[in-house]
């Protein structure tokens, strides 16, 4: 034991020093866990909100959309119960679909970089909303057998993880374990995080105080350590399911710094070592995450997107005014009990900007405002402010704007989550200041006291103003009656706001108050995410419709499409049934443009990443291998035939195209001609390609059209496709899929290019006679050159930790006892 003053004063400074081999030590580093209980109150609202699907036979996705989806209605009907989705379709639509694709694929040992049943196939990863290259998402979904467990499972453990990082981030900023935890159950039960629970966006909520905390670290110690730590968790949020949310994070990180430094709390001259821990963290980050990175940038260049969309469209998705006070009020969110939503098809209630900060929030924020908030409060004032303004697209937002790379391409009011984790910080800073002076807790439950009263009596009023004929009961707010007395649920959050103030105020320990308060807390937050977050029972989870069940039985390799909202985008790709349409962030601008012509004209319903189509060119159809339309009206057609009508009507097309064929002749026109000649009816698409570059094997015009041989597919796999057949003549492979850059071919064993053919397909040439064996497979550029970029940076990374542990060992003092010497 040692019985120096100086060192006792030393280990009281650096706590990981305290218990170094002694028995007090012992007792005074078990002391200090039990001074961290707090955190445990976050982590258990986490069980809160997830624990009952882990005891019941239901998931937290969703059954509402399926509802809307005549496929499914029947199974749904009278069995599903009155269930809430506010997000109106993507659960569903794209991000649960994707998560069971993605499922099944690591449950069989496979990692697709293509898609094969969305839009005649599209490059899956580089549209950069798959978190397939995701460690956790990845792990789980091999070691779980069910999906919607897994997917369970994965929230649950986010939802731990980003309290415990919120947790240890504020304690680092010098806040006291009970406010820690306050501020921690704000960050990951906001109405934010718990909108997007259903996403991969809590995955960026769980994983940025962690990297807010590393770059702290880096900063304090300068020690570049810290920052390639940051980089490296960086490139997990990179990875893990939504770019432009990622960038939003990587910005979070830059403004706390550069305004950290621009408050003196990393002192003066740093700004080099800012901009240095800065870069080194997104260049670690960005290493790591090359092989997605680069496939998305690839992706980004040939996409509808590619253009600027220019500020009225970007300013077009700001957050509207009256949000703020949805931000305040829970009720105006809607009200399952009262079966009404504020819809994802308007402007003023799109669901990405929606956000509930809390009432108790609220005046725990407004408790860090005044004299001694000190650098750290009055910065995260300063950010939580700014964010807003960016949110809502105000002119702070065009800086951004117009120097941040990307940015003109984002949507302003997703930035709200980095103003919930600033406002989430300096909640946080205000329950320190209010625990610590019950006489402020007094004053905050005055003033929630009088909110409650003012929401009570305006509710009240509009009551009666509405039967008493002088108002208009919708006059407040879109989507919202005061004859409904909506303003009851707000007017009892804040009494008991009040209440609970008012009573932690009268206790004698911080301990005892941040209990009480972190309760109120609680039943504000987490009430709020157990209504908004919706559910569905296990069972009714996608069921496998009659409809489903006999194209699977008989599709025969054709693809499946339907009209209107029949089936949604994406559902029928969950029952591996190969669709023409989808919905997707980023898709080639060629394949846009072939299946807008369906619709009618090119971006007739299309918008960035959605198809709908409202009418049938079925020649076009035949030639993108469509052999089934599903409607829910009947179709007058002598082009189909009635196959069956189960919970749809199910038709088959007649003389449908197979989906791989040899065709012997060829038109080569201009490359911006190519979709006029595939759209003139005088072109036979069955037995001729339109290419805009000549095959380079053949002297003279290409042959007549002959009778097409027969191809087979002998092996398909969504990254691999093997195919075989008897060939009279040279020739061309035309492959009903989508042309993109990375496909490559070999024919008997020679390596062979791939054309664009029919504008968005993929063709390959056949130069001789006899049998033919053609495999294709999928290897972009942009994931091979990624993999080496990464594999270089982790050996870095690895290189660079190793010589920082052996430093720290050889200049490591001697330890009495221990014999170990300086060297």
């Amino acid at each position: 034991m040692s019985g120096s003053e100086d060192e006792r004063e030393a280990q009281s400074r650096n706590p990981r020093a305290v218990g170094c081999g002694t028995a007090a030590g012992e007792a005074r580093g078990g002391r200090r866990l039990l001074v961290h209980l707090p955190v445990l109150l976050p982590i258990a609202l986490a069980f809160v909100v997830l624990g009952p699907y882990f005891v019941s036979d239901a998931v937290p996705v969703s059954g509402d959309l399926l509802r809307l989806d005549p496929l499914f209605r029947p199974h749904l009907e009278g069995k599903l119960g009155k269930t809430w989705n506010p997000n109106q379709g993507d659960p569903i639509k794209e991000f649960y679909v994707q998560e069971k694709c993605n499922h099944d694929a690591f449950r069989a040992g496979r990692l697709d970089l293509w898609e094969p049943r969305n839009l005649c196939g599209f490059p899956d990863l580089a549209s950069a909303e798959s978190p397939k290259l995701y460690p956790p998402a990845h792990l789980l979904h091999r070691w779980v057998a069910d999906p919607a467990d897994a997917w369970t499972l994965d929230l649950l453990l986010h939802l731990v993880l980003g309290s415990l990082a919120a947790y240890g981030l504020f304690v680092q900023l010098g806040m006291r374990p009970g406010p820690s935890s306050l501020g921690a159950i704000v960050w990951m039960y906001n109405g934010w995080s718990q909108c997007w629970m259903q996403y991969q966006f809590l995955h960026m909520a769980a994983w940025l105080p962690v990297q807010l905390g590393l770059l702290e670290r880096a900063m304090a110690t300068g020690k570049h350590g810290w920052a390639v730590a940051a980089g490296v968790v960086g490139a997990g949020v990179l990875v893990s399911g939504h770019t432009q949310i990622a960038m939003y994070v990587f910005l979070g990180c830059g403004l706390w710094v550069a305004g950290s430094w621009g408050a003196g709390r990393y002192g003066r001259g740093t700004a080099a070592r800012a901009a240095g821990q800065l870069s080194l963290m997104t260049v670690v980050a960005a290493g790591l995450a090359a092989p997605l990175i680069l496939g998305h940038l690839e992706l980004a260049r040939m996409s509808s997107r590619s253009s600027d969309q220019g500020w009225s469209l970007v300013a077009g998705q700001r957050l509207p005014p009256e949000q703020l006070l949805r931000h305040v009020v829970p009720d105006l969110f809607g009200n399952p009990r009262r079966g009404y939503f504020l819809a994802s098809s308007s402007d003023t209630n799109y669901i990405e900007s929606q956000s509930y900060a809390g009432i108790a929030t609220l005046f725990l924020a407004a408790g860090a405002i005044g004299r001694g908030m000190g650098a750290s409060g009055g910065l995260a004032l300063a950010l939580a402010g700014l964010t807003l303004c960016m949110a809502m697209a105000l002119p702070v937002y065009w800086p951004f704007y117009w120097l941040v790379p990307g940015m003109d391409r984002l949507r302003p009011s997703r930035v709200l989550f980095l103003y919930e984790f600033f406002l989430s910080l300096l909640a946080a800073q205000g329950a320190q200041r209010m625990l610590s002076d019950p006489d402020r807790l007094q004053r905050a439950a005055r003033g929630a006291g009088g909110l409650a009263a003012f929401l009570a009596a305006l509710g009240v009023g509009g009551f009666v103003a509405v039967h008493a004929g002088v108002a208009d009961p919708s006059s407040l707010l879109p989507n919202y009656s005061i004859d409904d007395l909506p303003l009851g649920l707000p007017a009892l959050v804040s009494c008991a706001t009040a209440l609970g103030f008012f009573a932690a105020a009268r206790l004698r320990t911080e301990r005892l108050r941040a209990l009480v308060v972190g309760g109120v807390l609680a039943a504000d937050l987490a009430a709020f995410s157990l209504a908004f977050n919706s559910w569905c029972p296990r069972q009714l989870l996608l069921p496998r419709p009659a409809a489903v069940a006999r194209l699977q039985e008989s599709s025969g390799g054709l693809r499946v499409t339907a009209l209107g909202y029949t089936a949604f985008n994406s559902t029928l790709r969950a029952f591996d049934l190969p669709d023409i349409r989808g919905y997707v962030s980023l898709w080639p601008r060629w394949s846009h443009e072939l299946l807008s012509s369906i619709a009618g004209s090119p971006g007739h319903r299309f918008q960035f990443n959605d198809v709908m189509l409202e009418r049938l060119d079925f020649r076009l159809l035949r030639a993108l291998a469509v052999g089934f339309v599903l409607s829910e009206t009947a179709i007058e057609s002598t082009e189909l035939e009635l196959m069956a009508r189960d919970e749809v009507f199910v038709y088959r097309l007649r003389n449908p195209l197979p989906r791989a064929r040899c065709v012997q002749s060829w038109r080569t026109v201009a490359t911006g001609k190519t979709l006029e000649q595939v759209l003139n009816p005088a072109v036979d698409l069955a037995t001729t390609a339109v290419l805009d570059e000549e095959p380079g094997w053949m002297a003279g015009p290409p042959l007549l059209p002959t009778l097409a041989p027969p191809v087979s597919i002998e092996r398909d796999l969504p990254d691999l496709l093997e195919l075989s057949a008897i060939t009279s003549g040279p020739g061309l492979l035309v492959l009903a899929d989508t042309y993109y850059p990375g496909w490559k071919a070999t024919v008997n064993g020679q390596p062979e290019r791939v054309l664009r053919a029919n504008h968005a397909l993929r063709a390959v040439p056949l130069r001789g006679s006899g049998k033919q064996t053609i495999r294709l497979w999928f290897e972009p550029t942009s994931w091979t050159v990624g993999l080496a970029l990464s594999g270089l940076t982790l050996a870095l990374v690895i290189a660079s930790a190793a010589w920082a542990v052996l430093r720290a060992y050889a200049t490591a003092p001697t330890r009495e006892g221990t014999g170990r010497s300086p060297s």
